[in-house]
């Protein structure tokens, strides 16, 4: 049985492993999408949408990370 989201992993995949072949706003999109996608996340349409906007309003990796990445290691962090 398939993951739902195998498509996302493939598609992530091959935007990341081919990065000079797509705009940076869809490099950077991935970047920050991916590591979700990988843990078996699947945004919402609605939760895709918002973090593309931010991305076309100019957005780093910077701001995206503090607000989209999780820490999926599993390790305490320190405050």
């Amino acid at each position: 049985m398939m993951p739902r989201n195998e498509h996302a992993i493939r598609v992530g995949a091959a935007v990341l492993r081919n990065g000079h072949r797509h705009s940076p706003r869809a490099l950077l999109s991935w970047q920050i999408g991916f590591p979700l996608v990988l843990s078996g996340y699947l945004p919402s349409t609605p939760e895709a949408q918002a973090l593309r906007a931010r991305v076309n309003r100019g957005a780093t990796y910077e701001d995206l990370a503090a607000v989209h990445v999780p820490d999926l290691t599993g390790w305490p962090t320190t405050a």
